[in-house]
């Protein structure tokens, strides 16, 4: 299952490990393309440990205030532009283990 957006009760901005939707569960596999892009009030961006995410989509998480992510270890692909124009990002910690295949062009630019 791809996310488009998802911010819990609370606010916080965490990317699930599933979705539940009448009584079945879907496990988030990717963000969406754009699914976060644009919102400033984003600081920090938190997967758990048990992420299945195997594609951070194009642009996710641009023009955000992310000051630091830690990649997954799921993550195979780093989409166009998914951290793009993040001027306050200081670290890019990438999990033990990684299986991270590509990161395309200008994923990380200005950031």
């Amino acid at each position: 299952m791809r996310i488009q957006c998802w911010i819990n009760k609370n606010q916080d901005k965490v990317i699930p490990y599933s979705i539940f939707y009448k009584e079945q569960e879907f496990v988030v596999t990717s963000t969406g393309s754009m699914c976060f892009c644009n919102r400033s009030n984003i600081e920090s961006i938190e997967f758990p440990l048990n992420s299945k995410i195997e594609i951070i989509g194009e642009r996710s998480f641009c023009h955000t205030q992310i000051t630091a992510v830690k990649i997954p270890s799921s993550v195979k692909t780093i989409k166009y532009r998914a951290f793009f124009d993040i001027k306050c990002l200081e670290s890019v910690e990438f999990s033990e283990n990684s299986q991270l295949d590509k990161i395309e062009e200008k994923a990380f630019k200005y950031a």
